[in-house]
């Protein structure tokens, strides 16, 4: 009997991990890359920053942000700095400076890359934004010390977005342009965290069982 009480346990735990959603799973998709609309500027030495909302349904841990770059060179960008806060350009929930790009080639569009970098960031459920600078490539200008081109893809995905220049991009229409302004393309995974009626709903029902077993246990 104590054999059949510790399989309910085993089963229980069984179902707990079965239900627990993948790493990685996409959180949050503001949309893949057009290379066709327009792009903002976020390359090292220079003031831009771009900054986009997202929303978690739940508590959850964010270890990877992929986003689309338009570069003005073959070279692939190296690293950008990227902060997360709960409004846009502020870095109260977490940051990082320099971070290391993994950088995929996106074909057909020229120098569009899906550049991801890895964070480990624990969020409750709510609406936060992402903010991008700095990024920085091996390449300079010709004739210059400061380095080659690096834009955040436009696709006006459902976030929001500010730029610290020209302010609110849902409504900027650049000079000369009939393109409104709209948000950039990126993906946000990671892993959804239990929430804690649920794992008290998974400890009840595993005093449940092992009440249950003790109950046959004892009457034979």
């Amino acid at each position: 009997m104590r054999t059949r009480i510790t399989s309910l346990f085993v089963v229980a735990l069984l179902v707990l991990l079965l239900g627990t959603p993948a790493w990685a799973d996409l959180l949050y998709d503001n949309g893949p890359e057009k290379g066709s609309i327009q792009a903002w500027v976020i390359t090292a030495g220079t003031t831009y920053q771009i900054s986009d909302s997202f929303t978690l349904s739940s508590s959850s841990i964010l270890t990877a942000i992929q986003v689309g770059l338009w570069l003005n060179s073959e070279d692939l960008p190296l690293t950008v700095d990227w902060s997360i806060g709960t409004d846009h350009f502020l870095s109260d929930i977490g940051y990082g400076t320099d971070a290391p790009l993994t950088n995929v080639p996106n074909p057909p569009r020229n120098f569009t890359y899906e550049s991801t970098f890895s964070l480990t960031e624990t969020l409750d459920a709510g609406t936060y934004w992402l903010t991008l600078q700095n990024a920085e490539t091996p390449r300079t200008i010709a004739g210059s010390t400061r380095p080659a081109l690096v834009a955040w893809d436009q696709n006006n995905g459902p976030s929001q977005a500010w730029s610290n220049i020209v302010g609110d991009l849902s409504v900027y229409t650049p000079p000369g342009s009939n393109n409104v302004g709209g948000s950039e393309s990126f993906q946000i995974y990671g892993t959804a965290v239990p929430e804690p009626s649920t794992m008290l709903l998974l400890g009840s029902g595993l005093i449940g069982l092992a009440g249950y077993g003790r109950k046959k246990f004892f009457k034979k």
